[in-house]
């Protein structure tokens, strides 16, 4: 099978259990999730985005650059599979705050237990699925923040990729190594630059074509929109576990009124106003940033140490971020939504 990823180019898998599970059902339906988790009629500017489908191939490609074990790679092409539709949005639903972020974590070992698509396609082929359902079993995969791996690392390059920056993308996959297990950098340089991309984008919110914090509101009027139409019956949770098309669709055939308004609000574009004060509607997000390894002559050390005013950046980021934000108004639309 032969792949043509944005990020890698093209690929071939020739592995079974890699070619028996990207055929599954239950992975072609990552197909039909966004990443970003919201319709792209809604997204301004045209924020890049890609599906769930790109960064599992994504992810298993880059492990495969760095020497991981075939259990590994097979790990990173599954770690996604539990993802509903709209992605992350739905912890937003679930939770209104969207506190944790972690529904698609509740639920993954669901994907692998006895009698599942997948647990027949790994056990076929010698792997067991419990390890292979815990990402957290696999160093080169997943690390906690800020550490670098495959799962974070892809997610960065391929946003940047769909923006067209591919100078960034080589240099950065170029300069990937694994020294101990770990995901580290061969260049300072690079780490700084992959360091730099990341936190400008997923920590501070510098989006091409949108203001600070935007996709945050976007996230939380449609969230409320998903919110009301659970509520009125038009959907419901098992919907989730289609896709964004699916779930969109029988949305858009409900004619709702309410959910009319705010779609048409979101495609306006949406018209907000920011408060550190009395906010009607408090809103939290995720301050994202990584501190790169980076080895040379035979030391390994984190862009941190090697560049303070990063330190100091990100120090700044913690302190901004940490009370996060409230929206006073949003034109036309009573608050809370949902």
């Amino acid at each position: 099978m032969i792949v043509d990823d944005r990020v890698h180019g093209k690929s071939e898998i020739t592995e079974p259990a890699m070619l028996n599970i990207i055929s599954s059902r239950t992975f072609q339906r990552l197909k039909g999730i966004s990443n970003l988790g919201i319709p792209k009629e809604f997204i301004p500017g045209g924020e890049n985005d890609f599906t769930r489908y790109d960064h599992c191939i994504g992810v298993m490609l880059i492990l495969r650059k760095l020497g991981a074990t075939l259990e590994e790679q097979v790990a990173g092409l599954v770690h996604d599979v539990s993802h509903t539709a709209f992605s992350h949005v739905v912890d937003h639903v679930i939770k209104e705050d969207g506190s944790g972020e972690d529904y698609q974590d509740s639920i993954h070992h669901t994907f692998f237990g006895e009698g599942t698509e997948l647990a027949r396609i790994l056990g076929r082929h010698g792997l067991d699925p419990k390890r292979v359902s815990e990402p957290k079993n696999y160093s080169l995969l997943e690390q906690e923040q800020p550490e670098v791996c495959a799962d974070r690392f892809d997610y960065t390059l391929r946003w940047w990729a769909e923006g067209g920056d591919m100078v960034f993308v080589n240099d950065a996959l170029d300069s990937i190594t694994a020294v101990s297990d770990a995901m580290t950098f061969r260049s300072k340089e690079s780490a700084l630059r992959f360091a730099d991309k990341h936190i400008s984008v997923f920590g501070e919110g510098k989006r091409k074509g949108l203001r600070p914090f935007e996709i945050s509101v976007i996230w939380y009027v449609f969230a409320g929109a998903l919110r009301i139409a659970l509520r009125k019956g038009i959907i419901t949770i098992d919907d989730f576990s289609g896709t964004d098309a699916h779930v969109m669709g029988k949305i858009n055939r409900s004619n709702d009124q309410e959910i009319m308004r705010l779609f048409d609000a979101l495609r306006d574009p949406l018209d907000f106003e920011i408060t550190n004060s009395d906010p009607k509607v408090p809103i939290h997000y995720k301050f994202r940033y990584t501190d790169p390894k980076i080895v040379q002559d035979g030391s390994v050390f984190g862009v941190s140490d090697a560049y303070p005013e990063y330190r100091k950046r990100i120090e700044e980021g913690r302190r901004r971020n940490r009370f996060g934000f409230g929206i006073k108004s949003i034109k036309g639309i009573s608050l809370p939504i949902g």
